[in-house]
């Protein structure tokens, strides 16, 4: 995707802000039944450095353990 130098943010303290403001994110998922996707907050952490980790929950049924994902944020489009 084309992304114009003057729209983008490097800057990882004011990006962790951004996630902690706008904590709704779409978790997908590929289980046995195919892509799963669903919605879930968020939370970011500052270590490990440089980008730290971020961190959402789901129902203990949903997973046997830790799974690859995709997370997708929903922040505020800009107007």
């Amino acid at each position: 995707m084309y992304l114009p130098a003057q729209f983008e943010e490097t800057r990882i303290e004011v990006l962790h802000a951004l996630i902690g403001t706008h904590a709704l994110a779409t978790l997908v998922v590929h289980g046995a039944d195919g892509l799963l996707a669903n919605h879930i907050p968020m939370r970011v952490s500052a270590a490990p450095a440089p980008f730290g980790v971020l961190r959402g929950h789901g129902g203990s049924s949903n997973a046997d353990g830790p799974i690859p994902a995709l997370t997708v944020p929903q922040f505020p489009v800009a107007g």
